[in-house]
């Protein structure tokens, strides 16, 4: 009987440490690479895109192949969609809201990042590129 108990005690210690190992780098990092995408990624390309108007707009930015990514972004903020292939081509979908995504861009070059230079409403806007 008291060979359970030591077992049943170094089971909890074992948790325990597992459990700190895991909650260290967390607290250490602030979750930076554990639960950012970025912070993990492998990608070769991705698509870009930057807001440079002054409304914050939701930005859907799909990279093919690869991922989507949605954000709400404020003046001046970006995002990519990272690809598992250096030349990704892409779409970009911008917003006020997730579900009336109606200026839409297609990324044929992967070296562009795309920036929205003005939004006018519902399916109006001006877009730019830069070369990365």
């Amino acid at each position: 009987m008291w060979q359970i108990e030591i077992i049943m005690k170094i089971s909890r210690i074992i948790i325990i440490i597992l459990l700190a190992a895991i909650a260290l780098p967390v607290i250490w990092y602030g979750g930076r690479y554990l639960f950012d995408p970025a912070g993990l990624s492998f990608e070769k390309g991705a698509i870009c895109t930057t807001n440079e108007t002054d409304n914050e707009l939701v930005f859907s930015v799909e990279s093919i192949p690869g991922s989507k990514m949605i954000a709400l972004l404020a003046k001046g903020e970006n995002i990519c969609a990272p690809s598992s292939t250096s030349n990704p081509t892409g779409e970009i979908k911008v917003g006020e809201d997730e579900d009336h995504l109606a200026c839409v861009i297609q990324v044929d070059k992967p070296e562009d990042v795309i920036f929205l230079s003005r939004y006018f409403g519902e399916g109006k806007c001006d877009w730019g590129k830069t070369t990365r």
